[in-house]
């Protein structure tokens, strides 16, 4: 996230409450989906003062739930005479501000006492709390900057439960193990993100064939009828050819969407497609009667799965129920699966792609 400085704009008293409302809910309505890091501008040395408010977060934190960009702006727009800086938890000034005012979540907006005497405080004072001397501004905030470490062997916050026994791991792929895990890909065919997920899943999934279930989720098409097609064709493929599917995930990624992706072009699309599963001895007319017959039903299906995941960005990677936040290369995602054996097969330790590791993009989704 960038720190952007916007221009003084007049409020209805109507758009004021929106945006107090807004303020209140929405990190609770902010979906978890794999999003773009968040980049702040984080200050060495930060201080509250009478015109002048602090952010409090942490910057190991890149989900929505640390996204304060909507919120600074609408305070901004409600309090133009006042500036802010934001401060890492980390740093030893936030660290001790943090243990301070007893803090448990992040983030915190920290305000002066003097934020009462302004002209808009009224639209504001129900959603704070005093906190020391200052004022918290109260958004929802559901950040855990002390978790439970899960797979150390010790109680990492301080209330005697350890790793899996801690509610803070109920989430954790490390604490829901299984003897063969079940890994769930959500993408759209053309997402350029999402492709760039596929190409080391495929890697992965090849060769931890047999050892673990994998499957990719066409759960949207964005892109047009090319996309629609893209999906369907993939969902046939792993509903009747499941064995070749990830092989034809590689060559997807490296022959079909390079070519396809650009001219956006469904016969390209068609075209390319039926040779690749051809090289591949996929029978191409059942995956394409599959796609007439079933196609439209097996991407509502996949649809509704994420929907009940709350899936809402592609790539989004799942491990045995649980969301699971990993790099998008073939090394990253080996670990992360392989940590979700009971006992690790020994292909947990197989050399991956340097060169897909190196082509990995940082962030980003669809």
């Amino acid at each position: 996230m960038k720190h952007h400085k916007h221009k003084n704009s007049i409020f209805t008293i109507t758009n004021i409450v929106i945006a107090i409302l807004a303020i209140a809910l929405i990190f609770a309505i902010f979906t978890k989906g794999f999003t773009n890091p968040i980049n702040l501008p984080f200050s060495k040395k930060a201080e509250i003062t009478e015109t002048s408010f602090l952010i409090l977060t942490d910057e190991r934190c890149t989900g929505q739930e640390c996204n304060t960009e909507q919120i600074t702006t609408t305070l901004e727009q409600m309090f133009p005479e006042f500036s802010y800086q934001i401060i890492d938890y980390n740093s030893k000034q936030g660290n001790q501000l943090y243990e301070e005012l007893e803090l448990t979540t992040l983030p915190a907006i920290l305000f002066s006492p003097e934020i009462k005497e302004t002209e808009n405080y009224n639209q504001i004072g129900p959603y704070t709390e005093e906190k020391g001397e200052y004022i918290n501004l109260l958004i929802g905030a559901t950040y855990d900057p002390n978790p439970e470490v899960c797979d150390n062997g010790k109680d990492d916050n301080d209330n005697d439960l350890v790793d899996c026994d801690d509610a803070d791991c109920s989430s954790s792929v490390e604490c829901s193990k299984t003897d063969k895990p079940e890994v769930e890909l959500f993408i759209w065919s053309y997402c350029p993100y999402g492709v760039m997920a596929q190409g080391p899943m495929a890697e992965v999934a090849n060769i931890l064939a047999g050892k673990a279930d994998f499957k990719a989720i066409m759960y949207h098409d964005g892109h047009g009828a090319y996309e629609t097609q893209q999906n369907q064709i993939q969902a046939c493929i792993q509903k009747l050819d499941p064995n070749n599917y990830w092989s034809y995930s590689e060559g997807f990624v490296s022959d079909i969407y390079p070519v396809c992706g650009q001219s956006k072009d469904i016969e390209c699309d068609l075209a390319e497609s039926v040779k690749l599963m051809n090289s591949l001895s996929i029978d191409s007319n059942g995956i394409l009667a599959c796609v007439t017959s079933y196609g439209t039903d097996l991407i509502k299906e996949d649809l509704a799965h994420a929907q009940e995941n709350g899936v809402t960005g592609s790539p989004t990677i799942i491990i045995n129920g649980v969301r699971t936040q990993v790099a998008r290369t073939p090394a990253a995602i080996l670990d992360a699966v392989c940590s979700a054996f009971n006992d690790q097969p020994e292909e947990c330790n197989s050399e991956v792609s340097a060169n897909a590791e190196a082509q990995a993009p940082a962030g980003g989704s669809c």
